[in-house]
This record gives structure tokens, sequence and C-alpha cells, in this order.
């Protein structure tokens, strides 16, 4: 055999099932990022190879005719949606999303390679393929990536609802498969201008599926992120209650061992009694602002602090913030000192430790500044500090948080970090 016969053979090949490469290509800018599944790409090898067997033996003894076309179109999709599912940790409607949005760009780009064979050679089939047709494939395929694909990389799942997604499953099967295979049935075939009319009808319909599908799974993440953003405050709530009555106890316990100590102090040298009354007097230092979240927040924290051996400097005016819902508070400054003392964990020289907290007045704004040092570098993603932790989708909920907060009443957040120091502002209009 020779070369140009094999040559001949490959491209033929290509031709009558290309169409699997392309879907499966199509598929892959959305899902490569996922989590795998134990001897995925092993189980993933093998449906394609059923997929790639189907195509071969229905090109082969299947008859022209549009409705057995989209039967063929529906095998193919369905062996598509169990590649998927043996490859990555998906459940069904994740499945079924990435599925659609695979097969819509897939016929995107089919469609776009197809007018640019057209538009260059005059010619409706696309038999050139490893010229014309291959090569506008290939930046078809990197526009889609990102345009929609590169969209989802930080989301954490995909949620979208049920009937929503029946409804991108029915649009996909219409567009890529019904439309396309009685267009191509109709006898005498049609020219030139008749298919570049239907393909750019064609593209359009898919790019509005495609955006749909990515602005419903935004939608979906903001609504997620909402739910964990009043987790997240549900939980502070409850744990300001909490740490107001351990406080108050404290104390009380502090104020009778003092007392204790005094009574009994005879018995003590006065190096034992100074010691004793220093190291009572840590626990009975509660903070006063004026008001009454902050003073338990702060209280709590500079106990954190005396402990980590960090400097805690405040200048507080906590009247300031008597319009605010003492739960926003705690919240806000509670997401704040937690971020300051996560950043000055490794930080070195100890000595050199700091967290300074003011709230002030200024041109009728209050403004709450909190800044620290940090070691190392920081990264920003979409305006937030990158975390340090492990899962980088999960990162930032805590200034979201804050964000949240700020926006609540009005105000705006803003954070700077440059040369080793971490500076978060937030300003509020003021209600007096």
């Amino acid at each position: 055999m020779t070369v140009q016969r094999i040559l001949d053979l490959a491209l033929l090949f290509l031709r009558q099932n290309g169409f699997i490469f392309e879907i499966v290509i199509a598929t892959l800018l959305y899902t490569y990022r996922l989590e795998r599944r134990r001897r995925g790409i092993f189980w993933g090898g093998m449906v394609l190879v059923v997929m790639l067997a189907q195509s071969v033996v229905w090109n082969r003894y299947a008859r022209d005719s549009p409705w057995l076309a989209m039967v063929d179109n529906l095998v193919v999709f369905l062996l598509l949606a169990l590649w998927i599912a043996v490859i990555w940790r998906v459940d069904l409607r994740q499945d079924l999303l990435y599925f659609v949005l695979g097969g819509t760009t897939q016929h995107l780009c089919y469609r776009g390679a197809t007018m640019v064979t057209l538009i260059s050679t005059g010619r409706v089939s696309a038999s050139f393929l490893p010229s014309v047709y291959g090569l506008a494939l290939m930046p078809m395929l990197l526009c889609s990536y990102l345009l929609w694909a590169r969209k989802l990389k930080n989301h954490r799942e995909i949620r979208i609802e049920g009937q929503s997604l029946l409804a991108m499953l029915a649009g996909m099967f219409l567009c890529v498969s019904v439309f396309t295979n009685v267009i191509n049935a109709i006898r005498p075939p049609i020219g030139p201008l008749v298919t570049g009319v239907f393909s750019a009808f064609d593209i359009l319909a898919c790019i509005l599926l495609l955006s749909l599908c990515i602005g419903l799974e935004d939608k979906q993440e903001a609504r997620y992120e909402g739910e964990l953003l009043r987790q997240l405050l549900r939980q502070q709530r409850r744990q300001m209650s909490a740490s107001k009555e351990t406080i108050e106890l404290v104390n009380v316990k502090a104020h009778d061992l003092k007392k204790q100590i005094t009574q009994y102090g005879q018995v003590l040298s006065s190096d034992q009694m100074n010691s004793l009354t220093n190291l009572v007097d840590v626990y009975d230092s509660s903070v006063h602002t004026g008001n009454d979240a902050l003073d338990v927040l702060l209280t709590q924290k500079a106990l954190v602090c005396e402990r980590r051996g960090i400097r805690f400097d405040r200048m507080i005016d906590g009247a300031l913030l008597r319009f605010m819902n003492p739960t926003d508070v705690y919240a806000l400054f509670g997401n704040a000192m937690d971020n300051a003392l996560e950043a000055l964990a490794n930080f070195e020289p100890e000595d050199g430790r700091y967290i300074s907290l003011d709230v002030k007045k200024r041109v009728g704004m209050v403004l709450i500044r909190v800044e620290n040092p940090f070691p190392g570098e920081i990264r920003f993603v979409n305006g937030l500090p990158m975390t340090t932790k492990g899962d980088v989708r999960d990162h930032g909920f805590g200034l979201r948080s804050m964000s949240m907060i700020a926006k609540r009443y009005h105000g705006k957040m803003f954070i700077k970090a440059e040369d080793h120091l971490f500076i978060l502002t937030i300003v509020l209009p003021s209600a007096s």
C-alpha cells in the first residue's frame, strides 16, 4: 500500500468520523479541570473506542436519511454523556450540562469552520478537512474556550435547575441535530447562499445557547455564594452570643480570684503576688469602645494577641457604629481580625508582629482601617487576595462577607497590599 493510499484512507476516516474527535475536544474545554475518577482515563478510552466503532459501522452500513442521522446523533450524544460520567466525578445534572456545552461548542466551531471553507473555496462541502476546514477549526475552539469555558474555571460545582437544563438539552438537540439534518436532506441540494444564511443563524443560536448556559451557571454560583455568606453571618451571630457569655463569665471569675489573692496575700511573696495579679489582669481586661458587640469581639481577640505575642494597637470610637446591626459589627471586625491573625501566624521576626485597628470619623464618613504586616507575596483574584489554603476556589469568603456588609450600609471596602504591609479600609456614611 502506497503512502498516498494510506493518506487518502486517513483523510477519509477523518471526514467520516471527525465529528467524534471534535465533540470530545470541545467537551474537554469545559471538563479538563474536573476531578477524575479512579481509572477514569482507562474507561474513558474504552468509551471513546466504542464511539469510534459505532461511527465507522454507521457510516458504512446505514443508508442516507435525515431521520437515521438524528438517531445516529442521539447515540453519539448518549455515548458522550457516558464518556463524561466515567472519567470525571460528576452527578447527572453536571454531566448533562457539560454534555450540552461540549455538543453546542462543537457545532458552533463546525459551522464557523464550514463558513470559512465556503467563503474561501466557494464550495458548500467541507472536504478540505486538513487544509481550510482544519485550520479554521482550531481558532474557533480557542475562541470558545476564551469566551465561555474559561468562565467556569473557578466555579465549584454545576448546579443549574432541572427545568432550565431540560430546555438546554432540547435546544441543543434541535440546533445540532434536527435542523441541520433537515437542511442537509433538502433536494435538490441547497446552494452556497442559502447555506451561508442558515449557517449564520445556526451560529447565532449556538452563541445564544452557550451564553445562556454560562449566564445561568453564573447566577447559580452567585446564589450559592450568597447562601454561604448568609450561613457565615448566622454562624458569627451564634458565636457572638456564646463569646459574650464566656467573656462575662471569665471576667466574673477573674474578679473573684483577685479578691481571693488580696485576701490570702500574706502567705505569698511580693513577686508571687505581682505575678498572679498580672496574670489575672490579662483575663480581666475587657475592651470598652462604646459598642457592645465590638467590645465582646475585641476582648476575645485581645486575649488571642496576648497569647501569641502580637501587639494590638487600637484607637476606636465604637459609638460611631451605633447605626449598624450588632451582628454585622461582629462579623465585619471578626473577619478583619481573623485575616490579620492568620497573616501574622508565620511572620518573622516575632517582635515585628502587630495589628493596628482604627475607627474614626472623617468628613462625615466613618473610616475603619486595619493594618498588619504579612510575609511573602499576595496575589489577587477578582479583586480579592488569593487564599494560602488548599482550596483556591473557596477563597476570600471572609473578605466577601465584609464587602457585602459594607455595601449593605452604602459603603465601600478597599484593599492595599505592598511592601509586606496589608491595609484594609472600609468607608461608611455616618448616621449623624
